[in-house]
């Protein structure tokens, strides 16, 4: 009983994927951008920071 439950998320889990994924891959795609546009920008204030004290 329990393997046949397990089946059906699995099936379920498969159908989600299929309906989101370009959703899922463009999200993580933006997402990583973004981390990295940020970590650019405080890396670059910082350095511009550093610079302006010398």
């Amino acid at each position: 009983m329990n393997s046949q439950r397990e089946g059906f998320e699995t099936h379920d889990r498969l159908r989600w994927w299929e309906r989101n994924k370009d959703k899922v891959i463009t999200d993580t795609i933006m997402t990583g951008l973004l981390k990295f546009f940020v970590i650019y920008l405080i890396n670059a204030f910082v350095n511009d920071w550093d610079i302006r004290f010398d």
